[in-house]
This record gives structure tokens, C-alpha cells and sequence, in this order.
């Protein structure tokens, strides 16, 4: 049986045209017209709409593109298994994606939202003029501001300030900021009452 390529070549050949005035005729570069003779495969809509002009110009007795898709027969999946088989493949690469673009969702989703602070907002009542201030913050990277001073939490996000009182109602403003400058801000107020 002869190959594609062969035929293909001996057609042009037949009609009298070089390379580049059948390339001319067809409307495509003479690159395209040297993959096709030398055996090469090119985009099968490519391959339809050269060869389908290709078997009018060049008078062939057999349909081009058949015998071009006949010579690449063997790279083409032969039963539904193996076409499964390539579709499954996509289609777990697919949700791998999906959990990895889920996970760096859920991930990044601390950084979106405003930090989250667990201490309580309002009055507290002490009878001690130290009072230590403890809380947690998530993320655990933000930055504290506690009446404008600056604190770090510690690994696990927990800040701890210890703070002398002044007789009366004491403020605290509370600002957590995130790396994305996502803010929280809440205040506090301790009201020291000597027992005097």
C-alpha cells in the first residue's frame, strides 16, 4: 500500500507544481507542504482544509485526507478502553486541580476576611491597678495595636499586655491588622475601683 506522503508528493509532482506554487495555490506556507510530504502530522482542521483543495487542484483519484488519516492510523487509540483511559486521566488531572485550587482557597481565606479577635468588647470591673490583657487573633502573623503600640502575638496568635490602671475608667482601643491590611478594631474599657 502506498504511503500518504509518497501519493501525496507524486500528485505534485504529476501536475507539474513545486513545492511553493502548490503552497501558493492552497493558501498556506511552504512549511505545511513539506510536513505533508515528508510524512509529519499537522492539525487534522488544518490537514481537512488543505487537502479537501488539495484533491481538486491536484485531480487525485483517492479522498487525500482519508489516506492521511489512514497513515497516522496507529497514533490514533484503537477501541473505547484506551480512549477511556486517556479521558480518566484528564479527568483525575482535572481534580487534582479542583482540590488544589480548594486548598489554596481555604488557605488564603484567613488573609481575605478580617482578623478574628476572641476578647470580649465592653466594661470590666477590677479591683487591682495591674491587670494583664490576654487574647488570641487568627491569622497568627497579624500585627496588634493596643492604644497605638504595636505588639506581635506569638506563634499560636496569643497576646498578652500587662497594664497598670488609672483609678476610674480605663480605654483600650484595639486594632488587629492582617498582611492584606485587613482590619478589626474593638474597644475596651477596664474601670479599676480601689477597695480604699
Amino acid at each position: 500500500m502506498e504511503k500518504f506522503n509518497e501519493y501525496f508528493k507524486k500528485l505534485r509532482e504529476d501536475a507539474g507544481l513545486t513545492k511553493e506554487e502548490l503552497a501558493q495555490k492552497l493558501n498556506v506556507k511552504v512549511t505545511l507542504v513539506e510536513m505533508l510530504e515528508s510524512g509529519k502530522s499537522i492539525n487534522l482542521i488544518l490537514a481537512k482544509k488543505i487537502l479537501t483543495k488539495a484533491n481538486e487542484l491536484l485531480k487525485a483519484e483517492k479522498d487525500l485526507f482519508q489516506l492521511y488519516l489512514n497513515s497516522f492510523q496507529d497514533e490514533l487509540p484503537k477501541n473505547r478502553y484506551e480512549i477511556n483511559r486517556i479521558l480518566n486521566l484528564d479527568i483525575f488531572l482535572l481534580i487534582i486541580l479542583l482540590f488544589f485550587l480548594i486548598y489554596f482557597g481555604w488557605s488564603f481565606k484567613k488573609y481575605i476576611e478580617p482578623p478574628k479577635v476572641n476578647l470580649v468588647e465592653g466594661e470590666l470591673l477590677v479591683t487591682d491597678p495591674y491587670y494583664v490583657l490576654e487574647f488570641t487573633v487568627q491569622p497568627p502573623d497579624s500585627i496588634v495595636y493596643i492604644n497605638d503600640v504595636k505588639i506581635y502575638p506569638n506563634k499560636e496568635g496569643k497576646v498578652k499586655k500587662e497594664l497598670y490602671l488609672d483609678k476610674g475608667a480605663n480605654r483600650f482601643k484595639i486594632k488587629v491588622v492582617n498582611k492584606l491590611n485587613r482590619v478589626k478594631e474593638l474597644e475596651k474599657v477596664i474601670i479599676y475601683q480601689s477597695l480604699d
